[in-house]
């Protein structure tokens, strides 16, 4: 109730994936030290995508 979702799925070559993560680690770090927003949930290999 009152929120809203949004999702998106990213999907690199075999090999790629560490260096994914990696920028996805920096840019959520450099997200939260600015501060205000709203929360980002970050899933890499999820069991199940739904």
């Amino acid at each position: 109730p009152g929120e809203s979702w949004e999702r998106m799925l990213i999907r690199v070559v075999p090999g790629r994936g560490a260096a994914l993560a990696g920028a996805l680690k920096t840019a959520q770090a450099a997200r939260t030290a600015k501060g205000g927003g709203d929360q980002v949930r970050i899933r890499i290999d999820p069991p199940d995508i739904g």
